[in-house]
């Protein structure tokens, strides 16, 4: 969460609320202004009643912790109260610190999570009511949040938590998106079962149902969608091609047409890539814009790689700009994957295809990622990702290392290497040609601290310093190459 207000209105609080605001990142201290002299910080201090300091605050942030009773803070709150779906996470800690209870939004809000993270930071016992974490069994409504699904027949969400955490029989079906989404130290509860088919699924005494798919789900499972909730994995990538001066309408009417034809779900769009010349299409920019969706532009000496596996190469998108297509290609590199589940569709000024990523890869990543911190430096641990070979080993003065070996070789100093380096700066981090070795190094861009390199040959990784800086960081680097 970037937005936490933390309250206290006692002299334990302010100490209590003083060690919260410096172990999480983002949030704001507001104080009663009686204990000035009990913080070395300088938060926002107060003196209108809680009450009132609440009023102003409620909506302004995603979650408020308040070391306070918690008779007073529900009597505080009640008025603003709305559903769970717009109200902010709200914890409370006693002023003691023995407990850190969560009292609102604990799944959608986020507010059972982040106060299993201040009951760590202040030792409390985190107290939380919420059947589906007490069970330890699947939360219906956030299932796939943090992977980008979303979920449709929301109607059904409370009749299918009511079958999950009573133990009844509840299908799922998925047929699309991340396998990896069960999260949970321990094992699936026996209540759940997997099918292979909807058909199968429809036929069986299962009382509820989660079907996770990017297609359309059509009307002979009427019955079967009465008790199901259907979530939306981000799992398929847009290429598109288009003429100078293409309308937004244009795209949209190809888009949605193509789709329904095709029995696909726009919600399960991740993206659209393109050929970098397009990165300025007003009407392009606008479509990406309305959706919400990133545009992802490849150069043509990256589309022009996957030559001689296109379905429908164009001669004219040859003879102009020497490569054999766009849509195609740049789907298939955005869901790395030499498959399409749509091929070139033409519209008005525009073609369109459409891939399903391959979330194999992306697991593997997962899974090297959580390798690292287990590497004991005795020789080499290798792991295939099809196109990439991957080696942790010890480097040079003994540090440990990750690379990553790509079949193509990189041509440092090429338009690849300028178009990293524009990734690399929404990270925080630079590129710094290394012209004595023909390399290149990346640094982070506020302190210049190391974390790896590229040569012609691998991308090489800090391992420590990759592991400090985090996932998002390393799968940001890597991905961009497999």
């Amino acid at each position: 969460m970037d937005k936490i207000a933390i309250i206290a209105i006692t002299k334990h609080g302010a100490k209590l609320g003083e060690k919260l605001q410096k172990s999480l990142p983002g949030s704001q201290f507001f104080l009663s202004a009686k204990f000035k002299e009990e913080v070395s910080i300088v938060p926002n201090f107060f003196e209108v009643p809680i009450k009132n300091l609440t009023r102003e605050i409620f909506n302004q942030y995603e979650a408020l912790i308040y070391v306070v009773s918690l008779g007073a803070v529900i009597r505080t709150i009640a008025p603003y109260l709305k559903d769970k779906h717009t109200d902010p996470a709200v914890i409370v800690v006693d002023d003691k610190a023995n407990f850190a209870i969560s009292v609102l939004s604990g799944h959608v809000g986020g507010a059972n999570a982040l106060t299993e993270d201040v009951a760590k930071i202040l030792g409390a016992t985190p107290v939380i009511t919420t059947a589906s974490d007490v069970g330890k069994t699947i939360p219906v409504d956030i299932l796939g949040r943090e992977l980008g699904w979303t979920t449709e027949l929301d109607e059904n969400i409370t009749k299918v938590s009511a079958s999950v955490v009573n133990e009844e029989l509840v299908g799922i079906y998925q047929d699309a998106g991340e396998k990896n989404w069960w999260k949970r130290d321990v094992p699936l509860p026996k209540n759940f079962k997997f099918f292979s088919s909807l058909e199968e699924l429809a036929k069986s005494e299962c009382k509820a149902a989660l079907i996770i798919t990017d297609k359309i789900i059509g009307e002979q499972y009427r019955e079967l969608l009465k008790k199901s909730v259907l979530y939306r994995p981000k799992s398929l990538a847009i290429g598109m091609g288009c003429d100078k001066g293409v309308a937004q309408e244009q795209l949209d009417t190809l888009l949605h047409v193509t789709f329904s034809d095709n029995g696909l779900s726009v919600r399960s769009i991740k993206n659209v890539s393109t050929v970098d010349l397009k990165n300025r299409e007003a009407g392009l920019l606008s479509f990406c814009q309305r959706h919400g969706w990133e545009l992802v532009c490849y150069t043509r000496e990256e589309l022009v790689q996957l030559k001689d596996i296109l379905p429908n190469p164009s001669e004219m998108v040859m003879k102009y700009l020497k490569i054999p297509g766009v849509s195609e290609p740049a789907a298939m590199l955005t869901a790395k994957t030499d498959q399409l589940v749509i091929q070139k569709t033409k519209g008005a000024m525009a073609t369109l295809a459409v891939a399903r990523i391959n979330f194999k890869i992306m697991n593997s990543l997962e899974n090297i990622w959580q390798a690292l911190p287990q590497y004991q430096e005795k020789g080499a641990m290798k792991f295939d990702l099809g196109t990439t070979r991957v080696t942790l080993y010890m480097g040079a003065m003994e540090i440990p290392m990750v690379a990553f070996h790509p079949k193509e070789k990189f041509v440092l100093g090429s338009d690849q290497m300028e178009q990293f380096s524009k990734f690399l700066s929404t990270l925080n981090l630079e590129l710094d040609c290394v012209e004595e070795v023909g390399n290149y190094k990346i640094n982070r861009a506020y302190d210049g601290q190391y974390l790896g390199r590229v040569t012609k040959d691998a991308i090489k990784l800090h391992l420590s310093r990759i592991q400090e800086a985090g996932w998002d960081i390393f799968k940001g680097i890597t991905e961009f190459f497999i």
